[in-house]
């Protein structure tokens, strides 16, 4: 599905959701310095506005709880919300303490209450599937959270879930349970386009996070990923290197765990670079994808 409705070839700040850009760059402005700012998040925003074929699917999974996964998946879904005008679902498998939050009184979407409106309703187009998941006309995000007590959902049920979501939104993000020996990790990385490990230093030891990595690598050797290492505290750029993993301060940024998306204003600065920064490099990975590695076509 193309990623905007009017001007493939606008520039981002040309797009008609170039207001939105122009106030997560404003917001970043002093932290990154006036000459590297065009360089950096101009770029990113190019890469998520990127057009895409078909839907994206991006895995957001971890080794162990605490990692901040749910977090980072909100940051994906707040960034391509910001700059893309196609629909964006998030789905977190993972148990949450609550569900979505914030001033909608609309009853919580859960990922079993989505997987059974799905299979009721067979939404045939985009607006359907808004319905189907209670959304306002012009709203384009929806968000499922397993809240504690559901049952959780089988390997068929998240592929159904999953798919159902990809026919009608151009980027789904999924939130995995810890692990990669769950079923439903495992479905969810079977269909994937590309994800994003999240590890944390003070959570999991240097060898954990080695041996989940390593074992992913075997298990999908054709799946693109990139790691962050979500650090409640920002790392000096010489021990981030020395680490050779992203650094990623999203753990604790209590606007990206309620489960609404909100606006980059709402953020600290080094958030919202680094949510650009990480979304992007997580879409230009789902963009080649497996099926390219594979010698397919993405």
């Amino acid at each position: 599905m193309p990623a905007r409705r009017s001007d493939r070839h606008a520039t981002p700040l040309e797009h008609p959701a170039g207001p939105r850009l122009r106030a997560a760059l404003a917001a970043t402005g002093r932290l990154i310095g006036r000459d590297s700012f065009p360089q950096t998040l101009v770029a990113a925003a190019a890469d998520i506005q990127h057009p895409i074929a078909t839907g994206r699917r991006i895995v957001v999974c971890s080794p162990s709880e605490g990692s901040g996964a749910s977090t980072v998946g909100m940051g994906l879904t707040l960034a391509v919300h910001t700059l893309r005008d196609d629909l964006v679902a998030t789905i977190d498998l993972a148990e949450s303490p609550g569900g979505p939050r914030g001033d909608d009184d609309r009853p919580a979407l859960t990922p079993a209450t989505a997987l059974g409106a799905l299979a009721v309703n067979e939404p045939a187009t985009r607006d359907d599937f808004r319905r189907t998941m209670r959304l306002q006309p012009h709203d384009d995000v929806v968000i499922m959270r397993k809240p504690p007590g559901e049952a959780d959902l089988n390997g068929a049920a998240v592929h159904a879930l999953v798919a159902g979501c990809t026919r009608h939104c151009g980027v789904t993000v999924v939130v995995t349970p810890p692990g990669l020996e769950d079923a439903r990790t495992v479905e969810a990385l079977a269909s994937a386009h590309a994800a994003v490990v999240v590890t944390d230093r003070h959570a999991n030891e240097e060898g954990v996070a080695r041996s989940f990595v390593s074992l992913l690598r075997h298990l999908h050797p054709y799946l693109p990923f990139v790691e962050v290492m979500n650090e409640p505290a920002r790392l000096r750029r010489r021990e981030r290197r020395e680490l050779g993993r992203d650094a990623c301060a999203l753990r604790h940024a209590p606007t990206l765990s309620h489960g609404q998306p909100t606006s980059f204003a709402s953020l600290r600065e080094r958030e919202t670079a680094e949510i650009l920064t990480l979304t992007a490099r997580a879409m230009r990975l789902s963009r080649a994808g497996r099926i390219a590695v594979e010698g397919g076509s993405a």
